[in-house]
């Protein structure tokens, strides 16, 4: 039971480690382009960075490059990602990963053949 529980905590921190390192990346490639007028990255895929957990990155880089910082509605939108990943972590937390009963029975009988 440990090393699986050691295994999914070190695939979830790499995980956030590559999309956090993603959204720096992406803030920065897009305030240089803005500031070439070249290719941008679209504000949805920013987003989209931001909810698979970039978020963290994308808000330092906000600050840090001063990119999107005053531009509506993407500051709402990225505080609101921010909002529903906190309320996830504090959900989880408080109950718990848990799996619903058809999904466990299910993944059961697959392992079980």
């Amino acid at each position: 039971m440990l090393p699986d529980v050691v295994a999914w905590v070190l695939g979830i921190g790499c995980w956030l480690i590559g999309m956090n390192s993603l959204a720096i990346v992406a803030f920065y490639h897009d305030k240089r382009m803005a500031q070439q007028r070249g290719w941008r990255i679209s504000e949805r895929m920013l987003l989209t960075i931001a909810l698979l957990g970039g978020s963290p990155g994308a808000l330092v880089a906000r600050q840090r490059f001063r990119h999107k910082t005053r531009k509506q509605p993407f500051s709402t939108a990225l505080y609101a990602v921010c909002v529903l990943q906190l309320v996830a972590v504090a959900w989880l937390v408080v109950n718990g990963p848990t799996v619903p009963p058809a999904v466990a029975r299910q993944v059961g009988a697959l392992t079980s053949r």
